[in-house]
């Protein structure tokens, strides 16, 4: 049994603090060493890139360019699998997963949070291709070239894709580029079901009816999602799991609620892990990577059956993946 983890924040943790490598990361929930003692097989890793000019998060002395922290945080990666090739392998297509898993290393897939760096051209989204980034989140928390991202506001989460958007979502679909609604707002996530002839995915969102945050999806998000063969990532911060969003407390028995909550709202092809680890702050009952399985045991006492848990660990996930990646 191996899980795959769907979104972490953890090059962010690791270019902050100017290491070489994320191999040891002191205090965070996500580091190579960690990964080692877990049952994943793989860790989807997210090359976050906020439009607000915070540099303290990263350890600039200013804010750079998208594309210099992007390819920053790329060499973070590879610097870190090539120094523990026994164990570590990049991905940059779907038979890699399995050649990998049967080599024995847990796989590293590049992901992007915010396709800011895009900046409505095409030829962008061609070039994340080829510098093998499979999943791409279109926004994060500001509007960008794709559309609006999740708001309070009610008109601003109607608002459709941009017509660049649109047009993006099919040329994504031939790249092999996984499109990620995860923080982006309900118009949006309507216009990617209408034009994306492939699955996609919410790699790190619950289900808004147990805790209604903008950030989460409603009931007919989640059988759109399902509908589409897409999955949803159980994301694990309080503030996605609570019915009191300003509550931060990630607790087990919560996890639960809304993994077979969602399942039962979207099916069991539905549901994958998307943990946010290294993306937030709060009191976890799973700390970090390396605990999983007080998780995975509560999920079958729930009732969760063999069949169901082999598809919300991985294999939802490697369906949808197998499906888009080109």
């Amino acid at each position: 049994m191996g899980y795959i983890d769907m979104h972490c924040d953890t090059l962010m943790v690791g270019l902050s603090r100017k290491m070489d490598t994320i191999q040891r990361l002191e205090g965070s929930q996500i580091d190579f060493s960690k990964l080692k003692n877990s049952p994943v097989k793989a860790q989807m890793f997210a090359a976050f890139l906020p439009q607000s000019e915070i540099e303290e998060w990263f350890g600039y002395d200013h804010y750079p360019d998208y594309f210099d922290l992007f390819n920053d945080m790329r060499d973070l990666l590879l610097r870190s699998i090539e120094e523990d090739r026994d164990h570590f392998a990049f991905v940059k297509k779907y038979d890699d997963l399995r050649a990998n898993e049967e080599a024995g290393k847990i796989s590293c897939i590049l992901t992007i949070e915010n396709g800011v760096l895009v900046d409505g051209d095409m030829e962008k989204l061609k070039k994340l291709a080829d510098l093998d980034v499979k999943v791409i989140a279109l926004t994060w928390n500001d509007p960008n070239c794709f559309g609006q991202c999740c708001s309070d506001d009610g008109q601003l989460m109607q608002m459709p894709l941009t017509d660049f958007g649109r047009e993006a979502i099919p040329v994504m679909n031939d790249l092999g580029i996984v499109v990620d609604v995860s923080h982006l707002n309900e118009g949006g996530f309507y216009d990617v079901a209408r034009c994306s002839a492939k699955p996609f995915v919410a790699t790190h969102s619950n289900a808004f009816a147990l805790s209604p945050s903008p950030r989460n999806l409603k009931d007919d998000q989640i059988r759109t999602l399902a509908d589409k063969g897409g999955v949803s990532g159980l994301n694990f911060y309080g503030g996605f799991l609570n019915e009191d969003i300003d509550d931060e407390e990630s607790r087990v028995e919560r996890l639960c609620d809304h993994a077979m909550y969602m399942m039962n709202k979207g099916g069991e092809d539905l549901i994958a892990i998307g943990t946010d680890f290294d993306g937030g702050i709060g009191d976890l009952e799973i700390p970090s990577c390396d605990h999983m399985e007080v998780l995975f045991e509560a999920l079958k006492k729930r009732g969760m059956t063999q069949r169901q848990f082999d598809k919300f660990t991985h294999e939802n996930v490697e369906r949808v993946l197998k499906e888009c990646w080109v």
